[in-house]
């Protein structure tokens, strides 16, 4: 049996305390090792001119180059996967964190309180391990570009809709923007997402959505009652669950991952039947997958983005395996085919 390979992952942070951590948490795991420590961006570049890590872990706030630029520059010199492992996520952090998504980062974590914060730590080495087979590409999102896309529709009879939900994990920012930033301020119904993303970083999301954004962004809220044309994202530890008038429930399960875009789905299958669309986008794993096959026996039509423009195409995939998708389409085209439905169905305002 061939030997597994090892995993070098470059450490860029500021703080000695902080690298002294990261190096033990990572190195915790016999099949990691940190082959380099940088205390800014400028020394990471340096050591990127004759090393080549498999990972870099990425801090944010640093003296000189900050891991914004530092990302930035990373990418356009030597596409490497970059963590961004960061403290608590105050608004300038998360700005910048999101900034570092643009730039080509692909996972944001907060660092861990110590060596005990046991969650936080296998968070670290989960994410290290995902993304090491990730191919880094530089990606240039072109607002100028025209999108003609021509493909027919796979179903012959398509209902009106009245509600859409999307999913999303590993590079799902840079996807929920791309889609909402197509979108007209007079939409016509509501749009329900669920992003897997580390806790305490819902808000600033948010925010960062907003600003690239027409239509009003808002955290999920329980017991109220969805507007057309409004987003609502499921918060923090909690699963989001819609109702036929469009009412917003909030619950916790204790076996499960939370949120979960598979209770979204399975809520929406119930709720809209052949009158919902969803969408299920970029991550790893399977979470979504078999509820989006139930919308689409209810009728309603689904999309998976293509594998081309996905980060990870982990959940996209499965859905695809077991006949869960009626399109298959790449992320700059998903949100134009969502208003030629809506226009076709149920024209806007």
């Amino acid at each position: 049996m061939a030997k597994e390979k090892q995993i070098n992952v470059l450490i860029v942070d500021d703080s000695q305390v902080s690298c002294d951590l990261l190096k033990h948490i990572i190195e915790s795991d016999p099949k990691i090792k940190v082959m380099g420590i940088s205390k800014n961006g400028q020394e990471a570049l340096n050591f990127l001119e004759n090393n080549t890590p498999d990972v870099i872990s990425m801090d944010l706030l640093m003296p000189g180059m900050d891991g914004f630029e530092t990302t930035k520059r990373i990418i356009e010199f030597k596409p490497l996967p970059v963590v961004v492992i960061t403290s608590a996520f105050t608004e300038s952090n998360t700005m910048m964190a999101l900034k570092s998504m643009e730039a080509g980062a692909l996972v944001i974590l907060e660092k861990p309180l110590g060596i005990k914060d046991i969650k936080r730590s296998k968070e670290i080495i989960n994410a290290i391990k995902l993304v090491v087979d990730v191919k880094v590409i530089k990606r240039v999102y072109d607002k100028a570009r025209g999108i003609t896309d021509k493909s027919i529709l796979q179903e012959k009879k398509i209902h009106e809709i009245w509600a859409v939900a999307i999913g999303a994990s590993i590079g799902g920012p840079l996807a929920l923007a791309e889609i909402l930033s197509q979108l007209p301020s007079n939409l016509s119904v509501p749009i329900f997402i669920v992003q897997h993303i580390a806790a305490g970083f819902i808000t600033g999301l948010i925010k960062w959505l907003q600003e690239r954004s027409k239509v009003p962004i808002h955290l999920a809220q329980h017991g109220i009652k969805a507007l057309p044309g409004h987003v609502y994202i499921a918060p923090d530890a909690y699963h989001m669950s819609v109702t036929k008038n469009g009412v917003i429930f909030l619950h916790q399960s204790e076996n499960q991952a939370q949120p979960s875009i598979g209770h979204l789905f399975r809520s929406m299958a119930q709720a809209y039947g052949s009158h919902g669309m969803g969408v299920i986008l970029t991550g790893m794993g399977s979470d979504g997958a078999q509820d989006l096959l139930l919308m689409k026996l209810e009728g309603a039509y689904t999309i998976a983005q293509d594998e081309k423009s996905s980060i990870v195409f982990g959940m996209a995939n499965e859905a695809v395996k077991i006949g869960a998708v009626s399109e298959i389409l790449s992320i700059e085209k998903i949100g134009q085919r969502m208003l030629y439905l809506l226009r076709k169905n149920r024209p806007l305002a």
